[in-house]
């Protein structure tokens, strides 16, 4: 099942524009993300994921 949440925050494409993340913040969600994808694609979701849909929210975590 798939489902649709509304979050607050930005997206990553948005945040990169104000420059790179710290070390630490872009491994955390560096992580983040591919537990996520992992997850996906062991579930037979296949997209194609472009910055733009990653979004961090107020609490710096990412979602997809």
């Amino acid at each position: 099942m798939v489902s649709v949440d509304c979050v607050e925050g930005e997206t990553l494409a948005k945040r990169l524009e104000k420059g790179a993340l710290p070390l630490e913040q872009a491994l955390k969600l560096g992580a983040q993300i591919a537990d996520a994808l992992d997850k996906a694609h062991r579930s037979g979701v296949r997209r194609l994921l472009l910055k733009g849909m990653i979004c961090e929210t107020t609490r710096n975590l990412a979602r997809l």
